[in-house]
């Protein structure tokens, strides 16, 4: 198990004692990844039935977070446990994914915005990676319930959810503490000793 920084270590703790949902707004490699990686643990441990859905912005970062997804979560709860539903994927590869979702053996789904909703009947942790891409952020989809709606998906709210960084505008007013709509989580230190690219303009 990766050890948390300071700051992933309070961003959790405030996730385990407040119900969401959060805005989780950091500067590129402050480990964002992992601090959704552990409540999406947390919440598989705490119950066999527990699943969680993870919306991608595009179909090209699904490869390397199913990869990291499969490393964590398939050694303690099955080879089935991550599935992943995109426009890539074959019509017989989605019903697989669909049913292994529907069914549970599924416990993580990553999708991409264009791709089918799986049926996730356990479903208690959403996290939308890259909410300020257009594809997350689509208004296509009427009557959406608020803690999920910039994933163009209707289906029920989940008691855990989070938007990664950098959010869209209305996120980022949603979380204004004078809002209170989500709860903004702050990540500013990047992991180590790196340091953003110099701006060449």
């Amino acid at each position: 198990m990766i050890a948390l920084s300071a700051e992933q270590q309070s961003v959790c703790s405030q996730i385990e004692q407040n119900s969401g949902p959060f805005l989780l707004y950091g500067s590129t490699g402050s480990g964002k990844t992992e601090v959704y990686m552990r409540v999406v643990q947390q919440a598989l441990d705490a119950s066999p039935q527990a699943q969680a859905l993870v919306m991608l912005p595009e179909i090209n970062l699904t490869p390397q977070l199913q990869e990291r997804f499969e490393a964590r979560f398939a050694p303690p709860f099955g080879a089935q446990a991550v599935v992943s539903m995109h426009s890539g994927m074959t019509d017989v590869q989605r019903l697989k994914s669909w049913l292994a979702a529907h069914t549970g053996h599924a416990r993580t789904a990553l999708r991409t915005p264009m791709s089918v909703s799986p049926s996730m009947p356990g479903l208690q942790v959403i996290v939308v990676d890259e909410d300020m891409t257009p594809a997350t952020n689509s208004k296509k989809v009427p009557a959406t319930p608020p803690v999920i709606w910039h994933c163009g998906a209707a289906m029920t709210a989940a008691p855990k959810s989070s938007w990664a960084a950098p959010p869209s505008l209305e996120s980022w007013h949603a979380s204004d503490p004078a809002v209170g709509r989500y709860l903004r989580l702050h990540m500013p230190s990047r992991i180590g000793a790196g340091a953003l690219p110099a701006c060449a303009w």
